[in-house]
C-alpha cells in the first residue's frame, strides 16, 4: 500500500474544475470527497487482497442513481470450495464475477485498453460476497456506497481459466443453488465492456493512492446482478463460444 499518488487525484480534480460547469464541479467534488473518506477509513487495514468494481451494469447504476461505476478494496479472501457461514454477515449477498491478476506492479494510470491487455496474467471465475448491512443509510446514495467501501466483505476465486481475450469478451455464466438454475448472465452486461471496467477500476485505485500488485485480484463487478446469500451449495460455470471455461463452488451454512 502506498499513498504518494494522492497528488494525481488532486491534479485530476483541479483539471475537472477548470473544464466543467458549476453543477458538474459540485458533483465531481462530492465524488472526490467520498473517495478521500473511503481511503482514509481503509488506510489502517493494510494491504488489500484485491479490488472490486461496483455498479458496473446500466441496471445497477439506475437502481442506485449513479452515473459511473464505483471501486473499493477487498481484504478477506475465502478458499474456493470451502464453507462460509452467514453468521458473519448482516445482509449477505452473492455475485458472480470475473477475477483478474496482472503480471507486473502498476503504480501509474493506464491510458488505453491496448496497454492493459499485455498486463493480464490470469483470469478466473469468482464469487463476491458483499454485505449490504455495511450500508448505513437507506436508501444509500452512490456516495454513501463509496464511503462504505462498496459494501465489500469477502470473495472467492476459482481456478484460473485457459482463455484468451476474445473468449473473455464473450463469457457466459450460469449460477446454480442446490442444483437449481438461478440465473444466466453475460460479460456483455458490463457497461463499456469488461476491459474498460477493469481499466477504470485500476485507474480509480491508483488515483486514490493504492498500487496494484501481482498477487492481488481485480473483480469485474456482478454478472447477472446480486442476490441474497442463502445456505447450502452454490456452483457457477463459465463458458465461451459454448465451450466450458471454468467453474467455482461455495458451500454456505446457516448462522447460529
Amino acid at each position: 500500500m502506498k499513498f504518494p499518488f494522492l497528488s494525481f487525484s488532486c491534479a485530476f480534480a483541479l483539471l475537472l474544475s477548470a473544464c466543467a460547469s458549476p453543477a458538474e464541479n459540485e458533483q465531481e467534488s462530492r465524488w472526490y470527497s467520498s473517495y478521500q473518506r473511503q481511503t482514509h477509513a481503509l488506510s489502517a487495514e493494510g494491504q488489500p487482497k484485491g479490488y472490486k468494481a461496483g455498479l458496473t451494469s446500466a441496471a445497477s447504476r439506475e437502481q442506485f442513481g449513479s452515473d459511473r461505476a464505483l471501486a473499493g478494496n477487498l481484504y478477506r479472501q475465502l478458499p474456493e470450495g470451502g464453507t462460509v457461514s452467514v453468521a458473519g454477515y448482516v445482509k449477505p449477498m452473492l455475485e458472480m464475477e470475473l477475477a483478474f491478476r496482472l503480471n507486473q506492479v502498476v503504480t501509474k494510470p493506464i491510458s488505453r485498453v491496448d496497454d492493459l491487455l499485455p498486463l493480464i496474467a490470469a483470469v478466473a471465475p469468482a464469487f463476491e460476497l458483499p454485505d449490504l448491512g455495511l450500508l448505513k443509510k437507506r436508501p444509500p446514495s452512490p456516495f454513501d456506497i463509496v464511503e462504505a467501501n462498496v459494501a465489500a466483505h469477502s470473495f472467492v476465486v476459482g481456478r484460473a481459466m485457459n482463455v484468451n481475450a476474445q473468449c473473455i469478451e464473450t463469457i457466459q455464466a450460469r449460477l446454480w443453488h442446490n442444483g437449481q438454475l438461478q440465473k444466466s448472465a453475460s460479460v456483455t452486461e458490463l457497461e463499456g465492456g469488461v476491459w474498460m471496467v477493469l481499466l477504470n477500476l485500476i485507474n480509480n485505485r491508483i488515483a486514490q493512492g493504492w498500487e496494484i500488485t501481482t498477487d492481488q485480484w481485480l473483480l469485474s463487478g456482478a454478472l447477472g446482478g446480486m442476490q441474497a446469500l442463502a445456505p447450502q451449495e452454490y456452483v457457477a460455470d463459465f463458458r465461451c463460444f459454448g465451450e466450458f471455461a471454468g467453474r467455482i463452488q461455495l458451500l454456505v451454512e446457516a448462522g447460529n
